[in-house]
């Protein structure tokens, strides 16, 4: 459902047209189709369309360096017309946050990093020049380990386009060394753990990774190879 304020009706067809495309394209390469009611009409997302950026920061009270933003819990997407690359980029990736959790559960204690790194993973353009960008970055004095993309996604502190292409990299190497459906049966996993649960329990059960140390060795592993090739 979009909720529009000084939008032309084409700007909120077109919105609506992409958000459907998406939520199918999303919900198949996620395996999340399987689920009977994963999500039904009566409980899907609301997209607010503004129509400009003043629009956008006044709606959601700040936020003035973002262009859209989606609220897990209320399944709410909000934005603004006239953003470059917003139906190839940002549309996409508000989306996947809302698929993601509706799966998983919206108060899953996960790390910043993996619902970015999803999101952002399933930007499918941009796939190539973000992994030449972390195959340039790991060889640099900005490479973040997973330690680090733990810590400044809790604090909000790292370099944004450093953390979102970091974090894409690590589960584009998790579907790309291991295959989709063993992705997929780490996000059945999370949604079968207890509410507090670990999550690194679910990665230790599919991907036999001890720990994140582990997780990152491997990563790390991948991205000089992928860099040497």
């Amino acid at each position: 459902m979009v909720y529009a304020h000084n939008v032309l009706p084409e700007h909120v067809a077109e919105l609506l047209r992409y958000a459907e495309k998406y939520y199918d394209e999303l919900t198949t390469e996620l395996g999340f189709t399987r689920f009977d009611n994963f999500w039904t009409w009566d409980r899907r997302a609301k997209i607010y369309l503004l129509a400009d950026k003043q629009d956008y920061v006044r709606f959601i009270k700040g936020g003035a360096w973002s262009g859209a933003c989606a609220d897990v819990l209320t399944k709410k997407i909000v934005t603004h017309v006239g953003m470059s690359n917003f139906f190839e980029s940002i549309l996409i990736h508000e989306v996947s946050h809302l698929v993601f959790r509706e799966f998983v559960g919206f108060e899953k204690r996960l790390p910043l990093w993996l619902d970015e790194g999803i999101a952002t993973f399933l930007e499918k353009q941009f796939r190539q020049e973000r992994a030449d960008f972390v195959r340039g970055v790991a060889a640099s004095p900005f490479f973040m380990t997973l330690s680090d993309l733990e810590k400044a996604g809790a604090l909000r502190t790292a370099i944004p386009a450093v953390f979102y292409a970091e974090a894409a990299s690590i589960v584009e190497f998790l579907v790309s060394t291991y295959g989709q459906e063993r992705f997929r049966q780490f996000c059945r996993e999370l949604r079968q753990m207890p509410l507090h649960g670990d999550w690194t329990a679910a990665l230790k059960r599919v991907y036999a990774f001890e720990n994140l140390e582990a997780l990152n060795q491997a990563w790390t592993n991948y991205l000089f190879r992928s860099r040497s090739d």
